[in-house]
């Protein structure tokens, strides 16, 4: 409710009050009352008395007792975005981790000393016990992965243990200062709680760590709980509250797999939508792993477009409405990826096609 419509509200009550023409006790209103604070309304000439009886009927909200204040810095300048295989192996084979399996995943190691052809591979899993009466409503998919990614910016580029919605939102679409809609909070209300109820375990092998040690990293994806707290003297009632850092980001730190794109490079001037917030997601995590890969050849130019609608959930089909679906897709990616070339982090793109069909682009990478 806007603030006008808020003082138009409350004039009216306040008139009707002065008449007797209504009972507080029996006023019927939403759960989120009228939008302001008894301490908002006391410097105002507001009684005591008449600030009780608006709470009472519901026509006041009542502000957190004891809630932690948290001040927010600023958005860090870079995001965080984890390019190891065992985060990938986490989101493409979600099906047999959550059957109880543990995946072997071959990972490169930060240093550059060769291991031996015998050595122990990763092993990731999901902590299945910790899974006990927790009903995973729907598999991850790559927007999870996207919001998952601005905790880790918010939380280890940005300092902060305490992380909102809608500050999740800025990392994901930093090229607006709009506030999200209700509908976008939703969506990623929804996401981190998934997130939070996700408990992985990461068995890294002494021939990984240098030392000979062997190293578990367990950890829900992202480890935190649900708090209230005050941030610039409002209450925040679903604000989460991190305990540690995320283990697939520890995890992708120590093997040195890591892609920092730029807050700016992220600020592509598109409508954000979860839809494309999952599609810039996965362009950002292939194109940045090019940008990385000066001296490797292994790493792929190229991006098929059928690899692009998978990841997005589009399934095989010759429909009209799929059609339209991958076009739209096609046409968004290719501005998301115009955007990168004006911006310098790319050199260009080249399409090829099969017959009349576009197939793949490639990627002409700006190298870090």
């Amino acid at each position: 409710m806007s603030s006008k419509e808020n003082e138009r509200k409350l004039a009216q009550l306040m008139k009707l009050i002065e008449l007797g023409a209504i009972d507080l006790p029996d006023v019927e209103t939403d759960d989120k009352g009228a939008g302001f604070y008894a301490d908002d309304l006391e410097p105002a000439g507001f009684s005591p008395e008449l600030l009780e009886r608006l709470k009472a009927a519901g026509l006041l909200n009542v502000r957190e007792q004891g809630a932690p204040s948290v001040t927010l810095g600023k958005l860090p300048e870079s995001a965080i975005v984890p390019v190891d295989k065992v985060t990938k192996k986490v989101w493409e084979k979600q099906q047999e981790l959550f059957s109880g399996q543990s995946l072997a995943v071959d990972v490169a190691r930060k240093s550059k000393k060769r291991v031996s052809a015998s050595h122990n591979d990763v092993v990731v899993s999901l902590d299945i016990d910790n899974l006990q009466g927790v009903e995973i409503l729907r598999k991850l998919t790559e927007f999870d992965r996207a919001v998952m990614n601005a905790v880790i910016t918010l939380n280890v580029a940005g300092g902060r243990d305490v992380v909102t919605a809608g500050a999740v939102y800025k990392i994901l679409n930093p090229a607006t200062t709009r506030y999200p809609s209700g509908k976008m909070l939703e969506q990623i209300n929804k996401s981190l709680d998934a997130l939070m109820f996700t408990p992985v375990i990461i068995h890294i092998p002494g021939d990984y760590t240098g030392d000979g040690k062997v190293i578990n990293l367990k950890g829900y994806l992202v480890p935190a709980k649900r708090a209230t707290v005050e941030i610039n003297g409002k209450t925040v009632d679903d604000a989460m509250q991190l305990y540690e850092t995320p283990p697939l980001y520890r995890f992708a730190d120590c093997m040195g797999q890591i892609a920092r794109p730029s807050l700016k490079a992220l600020a592509v001037p598109i409508n954000m939508n979860a839809d494309n917030v999952a599609l810039k997601s996965y362009l950002t995590r292939r194109v940045w792993e090019m940008k990385r890969a000066k001296s490797n050849g292994k790493v792929p130019k190229t991006i098929l477009w059928e690899t692009v609608y998978k990841n997005m959930g589009v399934p095989s089909g010759s429909t009209n409405a799929l059609r339209l679906k991958r076009g739209r897709i096609r046409t968004t990616a290719l501005q998301i990826l115009d955007y990168w070339r004006d911006c310098g982090e790319i050199h260009g793109y080249e399409e090829t096609t099969k017959g009349r069909t576009a197939y793949s682009v490639q990627i002409q990478p700006v190298y870090i």
